[in-house]
């Protein structure tokens, strides 16, 4: 019986090890997701405050969508920090033997999570609405392009054709008065005859 009880106190040994890791690595987790969260939307507030500084936006609805980004990502940090305060305190709860669950972290965690993937979600229509005014910017510059093109031919085709006949109006260049070939001394023999 000595053998059955030492092997239970070695179960119940491990079994409370195994309990107090899995606890420890589910607070764990729980903190690193909250730490990821502030971390990734305080960067994504950097880069998108950075990208409306230096390249700005080109329509009232990129403009719009970096503020909404904006919004969601600064919701989600807000959350963040409250959690962490929240979380000190309920846990202070827990150890007392006052609270279990704390509805307010609950609602805390999911507008953390839901804001964040809202903000990326934003991040990336803002990149599809850059690309396609980018695309019609294109498009507009290729299409003046060519039109500008068109305008230059047809103007130099007009001016060829403007133009092109004014080779006719040159003067001709009198003919030389030819010699007859019958008065060998020419017409100064006629002016003689006549006086």
């Amino acid at each position: 019986m000595a053998e059955i009880s030492s092997e239970e106190n070695d179960y119940k040994a491990k079994e409370l090890a195994f309990y107090e890791a899995t606890v420890n690595a589910w607070i764990t987790t729980k903190f690193e997701k909250d730490k990821h969260l502030l971390t990734l939307s305080l960067a994504a507030i950097g880069l998108l405050i950075t990208l409306l500084t230096t390249v700005g936006a080109a329509t009232v609805c990129q403009a719009l969508i970096y503020g909404a980004a904006i919004f969601f990502f600064l919701i989600s940090v807000i959350s963040v920090l409250f959690i962490f305060d929240r979380n000190s305190t309920h846990l202070q709860k827990i150890l007392k033997g006052d609270e279990s669950n704390d509805p307010i972290l609950k609602v805390l965690d999911k507008s953390a999570s839901i804001s964040f993937f809202i903000g990326i979600i934003f991040i990336l229509f803002l990149g599809v609405n850059t690309t396609i005014a980018k695309l019609a910017e294109e498009r507009a510059k290729m299409g003046e392009s060519q039109k500008n093109k068109k305008m230059i031919q047809d103007t130099t085709e007009t001016i060829k054709h403007s133009v092109d006949g004014i080779a006719e109006m040159r003067p001709v260049k009198p003919e030389p008065p030819k010699e007859s070939q019958s008065d060998p001394k020419g017409s100064g023999n006629n002016n003689q005859g006549k006086k």
